[in-house]
């Protein structure tokens, strides 16, 4: 076993190519053109998605030549699907021994994967089948077809395969399930395993390994579908299975259908027998029976089914939504109603009405197939939903009603900081109409500067990256007449669930408070230059009043000096001539009538008299 898993480790990787396609298709917002590129960047395989997708594996009912139309038409998710399993098939394929026992294990293998695929109608399932059936065919591959799996050692295996292969968890976990199954692990599988459990039946029948009556029943049980359906079904799955063998180069020798008609036969008339008689059988029955009236009862949804026009079952919620009696369709329904659902070529009708008492309702209407005319009546009241929906009309209505008379405006952004809304009171401030501001960018709608942009941007960019959750700034803008507007504005994120869906600014404007703010401030430097006059000129008034008496009497005493002695004296002349000066000054003083001032010794200021006494 040991040896077997160290050669399963040497199997070659899929391509990076592979890896490619399986990244892109796993992401929530996969890329159609990267997705597309990378299919393209593989001709091998775009060859065989062509060969595959207009084979009748797939049953389109046109030719299919363009790879986006192949894309488009069967998803991202089906084409990683099918890229997988080409790539897959192309691994081993490579590595196999080419002799009679691996080339019936590769049909097995094939035949199993694609009935898993058509019964389920799931395409993953095809690539689970193949991946839990290939430690079985590996080890043919590599002559240790005798081992005996355990379950531990199937689970080794396919921890090797996933990380090899880049399978994703949704095959991994149906795996998981399916050696459960196999060995009797536990009680709840999934459909899936259980699906690739049945098909390595219908996989027996096909390539004549034998069958088991018993499995015959369990196949048509589960998947609902009498003897001739499932005939249909056998030549179904063995015209696709031997497509996919030719491309793969392997033969596809006709199989006698007759074979398995007899042992169908010889198995149905054994279940049929076993059927009467099983009592037991019967009880579940019954029990089964009592189980789906019960839950029928108490359905949260209305039931009806009528057989030839005349009512035949009904539940307590259908009594509920039409309350009255009923014995036909026209009971409940009005002629309108009646010819939609008599129109032959649906079977199956959705859609809103009302009853005749004029409760409206989520109606579904199923035609069943039969030899008598059956129908299906499904009815959701829709009243309460009604009113819920008026109530949140209400809601929404008041909610805009208020943001619209809100005294701020209010302005929001996507992430892209693209304006998707606006309020009337954001109109109002820039005097423009709501349409010319939705789709545009916010500094085209708000700034006038580049100095307003630097102060916007980066704020935008750590909300979005919720580096801080608000931020108030200011700036000057201009409304839509050329007026300078002073803005504040507060800047948050705005959410949808848990994610930032973009951005809310809550504008003010305090463009009449700036003003006030500037008159203040001119009012109270005039105060200040009033004062400081004033000041200037009280202070020189007292200084020449005070000067004058002692500097008139000094230049009277220099003058009787002068008249005494009668000739020019050098030292009276000085004391004279700066007599005269101080004098002037003291006048100079006397007529200050405002406070002007000029640079003295570094950076002190002194009066200036000459400009005080202009």
């Amino acid at each position: 076993m040991l040896e077997l898993l160290k050669k399963i480790e040497d199997i070659p990787e899929l391509p990076q190519v592979a890896y490619k396609i399986i990244s892109e298709a796993a992401k929530d917002n996969a890329d159609y053109e990267i997705f597309s590129r990378y299919v393209e960047a593989s001709p091998a395989l775009t060859f065989k998605i062509f060969q595959i997708i207009n084979s009748p594996f797939y049953g389109l009912p046109n030719k299919i030549t363009n790879l986006s139309q192949a894309i488009g038409l069967l998803g991202i998710q089906k084409i990683k699907n099918l890229s997988l399993t080409i790539f897959i098939l192309e691994v081993i394929n490579d590595i196999s021994n080419i002799d009679q026992e691996v080339v019936l294990k590769w049909k097995f293998l094939i035949t199993t994967a694609n009935a898993a695929k058509i019964i389920s109608k799931d395409e993953t399932l095809f690539l689970a089948a193949l991946v839990s059936l290939m430690p079985d065919y590996l080890a043919a591959i590599f002559k240790k077809g005798n081992l005996k799996f355990t379950k531990d050692s199937y689970l080794e295996a396919l921890f090797i395969l996933a990380q090899k292969w880049y399978l994703p968890s949704s095959v991994t976990d149906i795996v998981r399930n399916y050696y459960k199954l196999k060995f009797k692990d536990g009680n709840n599988f999934g459909n899936g395993a259980i699906n690739i459990f049945l098909s390595e039946s219908i996989a027996n029948i096909l390539l004549l390994n034998g069958v088991r009556e018993e499995f015959i029943e369990k196949i048509k049980k589960f998947i609902k579908i009498d003897d001739e359906q499932f005939l249909k079904l056998i030549k179904e799955i063995d015209v696709n299975s031997k497509q996919i063998w030719r491309l793969f180069k392997l033969d596809d020798s006709k199989i006698d259908y007759s074979d398995i008609v007899y042992v169908f036969s010889k198995a149905n008339s054994k279940i049929h027998k076993l059927l009467v008689e099983n009592e037991e059988l019967l009880d579940k029955y019954t029990e089964a029976n009592n189980i789906l009236n019960t839950a029928l009862n108490n359905a949260p949804i209305g039931v009806l089914m009528f057989e030839n026009d005349k009512l035949v079952l009904i539940n307590h919620q259908a009594e509920k939504i039409i309350l009255k009696e009923v014995e036909e369709l026209n009971d409940i329904f009005d002629n309108e109603v009646i010819t939609i659902l008599n129109n032959e070529e649906n079977n199956n009708i959705h859609l809103v009405t009302e009853l005749v008492n004029k409760t409206p309702v989520e109606l579904m209407y199923v035609k069943i197939p039969g030899d008598s005319k059956k129908e299906l009546l499904f009815l959701k009241d829709l009243r309460t939903e009604y009113k819920l929906k008026k109530q949140y009309k209400n809601l929404k209505e008041n909610f805009a009603s208020i943001i619209n008379s809100s005294a701020i405006g209010i302005c929001l952004l996507n992430t892209k900081g693209n304006v998707i809304f606006v309020n009337e009171k954001f109109c109002k401030i820039f005097k423009e109409k709501s349409e010319k501001f939705l789709g545009k960018k916010i500094y085209e709608v708000i700034c006038v500067s580049e100095i307003c942009m630097n102060k916007i941007n980066p704020v935008l960019s750590s909300i979005l990256n919720e580096k801080i959750l608000e931020h108030k700034t200011e700036v000057i803008s201009k409304d839509s007449e050329g007026n300078k507007l002073h803005l504040e504005i507060m800047i948050t994120p705005y959410r949808e669930g848990r994610y930032i869906a973009g951005f809310q600014f809550l504008v003010n404007d305090i463009t009449d408070k700036k003003e006030l703010e500037l008159e203040n401030l001119r009012l109270q430097d005039e105060f200040i230059r009033l004062e400081k006059d004033k000041i200037a000129v009280e202070l020189a008034g007292a200084t020449a009043h005070e000067l004058n008496q002692p500097l008139t009497s000094l230049l009277l005493s220099i003058e009787i000096l002068t008249m005494k002695s009668g000739e020019e004296n050098k030292h009276l002349k000085t004391i004279k001539a700066a007599g005269e000066k101080i004098a002037e000054i003291v006048k100079k003083l006397g007529d200050i009538t405002r406070y002007e001032s000029r640079k003295y010794i570094g950076t002190h200021d002194i009066l200036d008299l000459d400009k005080s006494n202009e």
